[in-house]
């Protein structure tokens, strides 16, 4: 991860109402989740040439901030449950039964976001799924 934006400064612009997600965050964001170009592109349904142009400064449409800003309060919220990075990074990319065998990642390229979300509810309220 860039070292001159870490996880609270990270959480901190993703928790305001517009927050303005430049490329440096988006690009320490994808390497927090420990994801190449092309499996971040992928994640929030866009090209790689895209990411790449957007890490390197130029302006995120609206569409697509959107998508970034809710994949990235999902990514700190699951971050608070790991004990590292890594870990989250793994639990991202391994099958998981709760989705019926999806990994975490392609539930969320599924655009169904949603179910993860109300996982974390349910681990965070105690109560079962």
């Amino acid at each position: 991860m860039n070292p001159t934006l870490d996880m609270p400064q990270m959480e901190e612009l993703l928790s305001k109402n517009d927050p303005i997600i430049s490329g440096e965050l988006l690009s320490s964001l994808r390497q927090e989740m420990g994801l190449t170009r092309p499996a971040f592109a992928r994640l929030v349904g866009l090209s790689e040439r895209s990411i790449a142009t957007w890490e390197g400064g130029a302006d995120l449409r609206e569409s697509s901030l959107r998508t970034i800003i809710e994949i990235g309060r999902l990514y700190s919220k699951l971050r608070q449950s790991f004990v590292s990075a890594e870990q989250l990074a793994t639990w991202l990319k391994m099958p998981n039964t709760a989705f019926g065998g999806s990994q975490p990642i392609q539930v969320i390229e599924r655009g169904e976001i949603d179910r993860v979300w109300r996982m974390v509810y349910f681990l965070e309220s105690g109560s079962p799924s």
